[in-house]
């Protein structure tokens, strides 16, 4: 039986992290963890500091709100580079997939 309020348990269990810095003042970032089946969004921290620490204490505290998902899908940013996040995604059982960002080429007019 699904549970609505837990995207962990979709069919899949795959999650994307992402993080952006905002174009406010004090330049905060925002994190968003999206389920990759239904393109929901599960949670969103807004933090001042984007951290290993940061980042690793807001995937802890969405698993434990949702459950932990099967697969996390981060880009190479080095706050999921670090021991602490690898240890956190190795301790919950997450199978960690990094994909490189892809840089577009620039558009052009003709």
């Amino acid at each position: 039986m699904k549970d609505k309020k837990s995207p962990a348990f979709e069919p899949d269990r795959i999650w994307q992290l992402d993080n952006a810095l905002l174009d406010v003042p004090g330049r905060p970032w925002a994190m968003t963890i999206t389920d990759a089946t239904t393109r929901e969004m599960v949670t969103s921290r807004v933090v001042k500091d984007l951290t290993p620490s940061a980042v690793s204490g807001f995937v802890a505290e969405a698993c434990r709100e949702f459950g932990a998902p099967d697969c996390l899908v981060v880009d190479n940013g080095r706050e999921f580079m670090s021991k602490e996040f690898q240890e956190l995604t190795g301790s919950l059982n997450i199978n960690l997939k990094v994909c490189a960002v892809r840089i577009r080429p620039p558009q052009t007019t003709i």
